[in-house]
């Protein structure tokens, strides 16, 4: 559908687009693709465009919930994750007298997601944050145990004639894929406005949009703002929040260049300018700048700083494709307990592992751990080799008072600091040992000035390892500092316990008074029994 056909359609489902100042356009792949263009100076706290509540698409909005049947609708578990609402854009795709058609009509079919991918460009983001949160087997899965079989069970509303094409796997994953990269999370804006067919809670199955208060001062008569957040493990989300938003979700997202947000009122949502936009510019609605592995999995780009914009030190790694400043290593708890096991002393080591570890979990202990490009080691990975390296008479007091070990190091002071940090740098390496190409990030920067340019995915993918890459290189440096802090710091305290100057006819006096002492001691003399 062209941006003509589209924007006609928003607009005759009661849609306002300010035409005088922002207009649809094809932006260059890299730029985002479709998105809004400012038409003429834009001042902070603009409606650029207002939205109807009742032109979003959710399971509360779309009559297909009722249709099912409210009961049956909640006992095939619908009213849970994206299933219900996938099969709510699924089912009205069908329909070729529906209000929502014309919107999605306008969605993509083909998408640059790793989900997309073939094995073998998915196997060069090995080691990232990336290929852990694909999902493509927990979305088959949903389709096949879930989805599917309601489809079956009614013939009347899925005729069988479609299944090979609007109920299908691959309409599955192609509607999953518009709800990943353009839901919001819109809450019902009051009991006498809803729309829904349906009701009741429902657990939030994957990362979905968030609303969040913000800081910035609202437009007139706005209430809250609409934001995302990548949060895949909570689940206290109401599953009929989760909605398409015609027209908001043409807006694309760049790194540190949010313009413009969504606020939503009890019948409208306005999408209101958050600062000064020039004409010629992009509205930028960026969704809390995620770092590269998160833009990639749910948009199929990636976010590279502009060269111009770094001086000193930056600008040679930003000549080659700067990481993102948001981006981030994913080291899972397993690299670092086999590490804290292969340094451990005891025969039993694997197997007092395992025990501590389901302590460790049962107390809300972390099984990933996050580096940034401070650099900076997660408590919780502190706590937890603390934990691992435990003698049993500690274990069972921190299990007693039902308290994790500290996660603050000082290598200057901590009398564990070496040992600990012997088994994060470990960890680190065998993290490093998982990238394509090794733990060198040159490797990968040099690829991207190779003539020929390289593909479009693997180039994506380059780009996210050596993000990665830059921040484990200058972690592992910075723990090694660390430990050279640590283990000099240790080295004095040594010396410092030694008795100083040679062994002189004094200092084997006193040796022999504190050797006759023990020996009293021994003997059970009054001296030992005060």
């Amino acid at each position: 559908m062209s941006l003509e056909a589209f924007e006609q359609w928003f607009v005759s489902n009661g849609g306002f687009v300010d035409k005088e100042y922002v207009g649809l356009t094809e932006f260059p792949e890299e730029e985002g693709g479709r998105g809004m263009i400012a038409l003429k100076d834009i001042p902070t706290d603009h409606t650029l465009f207002s939205i109807p509540r009742s032109t979003v698409l959710s399971t509360r909005t779309s009559p297909l919930p009722g249709l099912f049947g409210a009961d049956a609708w909640k006992g095939r578990q619908l009213d849970k994750g994206w299933g219900g609402l996938i099969l709510c854009m699924m089912w009205d795709s069908a329909q070729s007298d529906r209000k929502w058609k014309g919107y999605l009509d306008s969605l993509p079919t083909e998408f640059s997601t790793p989900m997309f991918w073939t094995e073998e460009e998915i196997a060069e983001l090995a080691g990232t944050a990336v290929v852990d949160h694909i999902g493509k087997q927990e979305a088959d899965n949903e389709y096949t145990n879930k989805v599917l079989p309601a489809i079956q069970s009614r013939p009347d509303l899925f005729p069988p004639s479609l299944l090979s094409t609007h109920f299908s796997l691959t309409a599955f994953h192609i509607n999953g894929s518009r709800v990943l990269s353009r839901s919001f999370n819109v809450e019902d804006g009051s009991d006498e406005d809803s729309d829904s067919d349906t009701e009741g809670p429902a657990d939030k199955s994957a990362d979905l949009m968030d609303v969040d208060a913000t800081e910035l001062p609202p437009a007139e008569g706005a209430e809250e703002a609409i934001e995302v957040s990548d949060d895949e493990d909570s689940d206290e989300e109401d599953a009929g929040d989760v909605g398409m938003v015609p027209m908001a979700d043409m807006l694309n997202a760049r790194y540190g260049s949010e313009n413009a947000k969504l606020f939503y009122e009890p019948t409208v949502l306005k999408m209101i300018s958050t600062k000064p936009i020039k004409a010629g510019e992009q509205v930028w609605n960026t969704y809390a700048d995620p770092p590269n592995s998160a833009l990639l999995r749910r948009y199929g780009h990636v976010d590279v700083i502009n060269p111009a914009q770094s001086t000193g030190s930056d600008a040679q790694e930003n000549v080659a494709g700067a990481p993102n400043p948001a981006d981030i290593v994913e080291v899972r708890a397993d690299l670092v307990v086999r590490s804290a096991v292969e340094r451990a002393e005891s025969s039993d080591a694997e197997d007092v592992a395992k025990e501590r570890i389901d302590w460790w979990l049962d107390e809300g202990g972390d099984d990933v751990f996050l580096l940034d490009t401070s650099c900076t080691l997660p408590t919780l990975l502190i706590s937890l080799i603390r934990l691992l390296r435990l003698a049993r008479a500690e274990y069972e007091k921190a299990i007693a008072k039902g308290k994790l070990p500290q996660g603050k190091l000082k290598p200057e002071s901590d009398e564990d600091a070496a040992d600990v940090l012997r088994i994060v740098k470990d960890a680190l390496e065998r993290k490093a040992g998982e990238y394509v190409g090794g733990a060198d990030p040159e490797t990968d920067a040099q690829l991207l000035t190779s003539t020929p340019p390289l593909p479009l995915r693997k180039r994506c993918a380059v780009i996210v390892r050596l993000g990665e890459k830059r921040i484990l290189q200058k972690t592992i440096e910075r723990v090694e500092d660390m430990l050279a802090k640590a283990e000099a710091a240790k080295s004095a305290a040594g010396k410092e316990k030694k008795p100083k100057g040679k062994d002189t006819k004094a200092t084997k006096a006193n040796a022999g008074k504190r050797k006759g002492a023990t020996e009293e001691a021994r003997g059970g003399g009054k001296k030992a029994r005060r």
